[in-house]
């Protein structure tokens, strides 16, 4: 009589924590894999056709307007705030700054005193003025979510981006506003875009609905017709060659 004998096949015990492990290194991998994907993809522009970095219209090269600045308002180099200078209160204006910076977070007494165009200093390291960039760059379509902004601090932040950035290159600026009830973002916000900029270049998009920030970026993407995003805050500045 001939009796088999049963192999047992011992498994190694597999815990929660191991188990947790394998999945981030498989994600991790996953992500690598996509990630050099992307960085070798071919660079696709609105007319549809593509083309590999650095290898657009024959690859030209050249430094892009790294110094492009304009403005049209005329003040003062002793002006509050030209040059980035620190703006100095006293007495009245003082108490007020005080007072409002706690509903604004900033003082918004010192920032009403300084021209909407304002000079800055390049405050670049000097090795970034030196870089290269390709000639035929995308159109971008900036983008401005704000929700009650202080009036002089979101106009600042459109003069910057328009005045430093080299107009073949700047397609729009969107003000995307997200249910603002600040009463001089209503009608004299209005008045003062289409007095003073192309309607085609900077546009106001509002909610009716508060959307929240990421909502309202989404509403900014979907309502912009450039090349690139690009969202900032509306209280900064572009400083030359940004």
């Amino acid at each position: 009589m001939v009796s088999h004998a049963r192999r047992k096949i011992f498994l190694p015990r597999i815990t929660l924590s191991r188990l947790l492990g394998l999945v981030i290194l498989l994600s991790a991998a996953c992500a690598f894999i996509l990630l050099a994907g992307l960085l070798d993809a071919p660079i696709r522009g609105s007319s549809g056709h593509s083309a590999a970095v650095g290898e657009r219209r024959g690859g030209s090269r050249g430094k892009r307007y790294a110094d492009y600045q304009v403005r049209s308002d005329k003040v003062e180099a002793s002006a509050p705030g030209e040059n980035g200078a620190g703006v100095m209160l006293r007495g009245e204006e003082l108490n007020r700054s005080e007072i409002l910076f706690k509903k604004e977070a900033f003082n918004i007494i010192a920032s009403d005193m300084i021209s909407l165009q304002r000079s800055i200093p390049d405050i670049r390291d000097p090795k970034c003025k030196e870089l290269q960039y390709d000639v035929d760059l995308p159109s971008a379509s900036v983008v401005i979510i704000f929700h009650n902004e202080a009036w002089s601090s979101l106009l600042r932040t459109v003069w910057s981006v328009l005045n430093r950035s080299p107009p073949e290159y700047l397609r729009e600026i969107i003000l995307l506003d997200d249910k603002s009830d600040r009463e001089e973002l209503g009608e004299k916000l209005e008045k003062y875009l289409a007095e003073n900029f192309d309607p085609n270049v900077v546009r106001l998009v509002r909610c009716k609905e508060r959307q929240g920030l990421i909502s309202a970026r989404v509403r900014g993407a979907e309502a912009a017709v450039g090349d690139v995003l690009i969202f900032l805050d509306s209280h900064c500045e572009a400083n030359v060659g940004w």
